[in-house]
């Protein structure tokens, strides 16, 4: 008996504790002239709200474990409508809360990218989309929606990448001065492609895929020049999520790290200058170019970046003065330190 009492005490400390952590994020008031993202913490997932007291933005829901948390986070916060949801691409830890969300909320316009799953949160996502008779739209990239003072531009994918994480929608948010850059799983290739197009610049960027070696390179990194940036993952995960090489990279332009798996769901406020956090508190927005030296491997004509952890012995070395160096002469970038 004495066993059995203890282990329901315990199991609703812990059902309490859960949910103060959860609540505690939304006890705060948005006045006019305000916006707040909610980088929610979905474990190793994505879901971002994005929202003034006219508006209303989701861009995706996290996995499907995870969406009645994710439904009663936005309930606390007296969501009732979302006028825009963005399902960046079809994988469970992106939108497999999509069908709970559809049915729990009044929605406007989805938008979601042309790749299908066959998998069981997919087929649920468009039982619920028949079932109200919701229209899916492809986003017309570079075509300005606004949403109350939000104002959104979507500029990836403009072609169709073997990788579907590389055809996740990228988008760029706007509130007054305050620019949000969102890239779903898309990696370097995209970056690349993005530069390219574009002269990108953001406050905030929600890095890619989780933090991965693979994206956040440093010439997309010195491009944006994010004063924040924000790191979608879950605790101790099998990814090992976020690469160290990726935090590097960021940590060498002084931005500002902000992890869901160190410090849970995520806020911020702006009132289209200034960025700071639910006590006040101002963040620097003040990143600046890394200087970096490129480092070449003589017997495997790899380059790396001065931090790689595989660098040759110094023996073998090479230095090049920039990448365009390295690659003209016929060497090819570390898969690892992604230069």
């Amino acid at each position: 008996m004495k066993f059995k009492v203890l282990s329901v005490i315990l199991i609703l400390s812990l059902l309490l504790s859960a949910c103060s952590l959860f609540s505690a994020k939304t006890d705060f008031k948005l006045a006019d002239g305000e916006a707040a993202f909610h980088f929610i913490d979905v474990g190793q997932g994505d879901c971002t709200l994005l929202h003034t007291n006219d508006a209303v933005i989701l861009i995706d829901t996290g996995t499907y474990d995870s969406s009645r948390d994710t439904v009663s986070y936005l309930k606390k916060l007296g969501i009732k409508r979302i006028d825009c949801l963005v399902l960046t691409h079809p994988h469970e830890d992106h939108m497999g809360g999509a069908s709970n969300i559809l049915a729990d909320f009044d929605i406007g316009t989805v938008f979601v990218n042309k790749n299908t799953s066959d998998s069981f949160f997919y087929e649920r996502f468009i039982d619920e989309v028949t079932r109200q008779d919701i229209t899916l739209e492809f986003p017309n990239l570079d075509c300005v929606y606004e949403y109350g003072a939000l104002r959104v531009k979507f500029l990836s994918p403009k072609k169709d990448y073997a990788d579907e994480n590389h055809n996740s929608i990228v988008t760029l948010v706007t509130f007054g001065e305050t620019e949000v850059l969102f890239m779903g799983d898309a990696e370097t290739i995209v970056e690349s492609d993005l530069l390219d197009e574009y002269n990108l610049k953001a406050d905030i960027l929600k890095v890619g895929h989780h933090g991965s070696r693979y994206a956040s390179h440093y010439e997309f990194l010195n491009n944006v020049l994010p004063g924040i940036c924000v790191i979608s993952c879950g605790k101790d995960n099998s990814y090992g999520h976020p690469h160290k090489e990726a935090v590097d990279r960021i940590e060498k332009i002084g931005s500002t790290i902000l992890r869901t798996d160190k410090e849970g769901t995520v806020c911020l406020k702006t009132d289209g200058e200034k960025i700071y956090n639910l006590n006040g508190d101002i963040y620097s927005c003040n990143a600046s170019l890394a200087e970096i030296t490129y480092i070449g491997n003589k017997n495997s004509k790899v380059f790396h970046t001065d931090m790689c952890t595989g660098l040759p012995k110094k023996q073998n070395q090479i230095i090049f003065n920039s990448k365009e160096d390295a690659l003209d002469v016929g060497y090819r970038a570390c898969r690892s330190c992604n230069p």
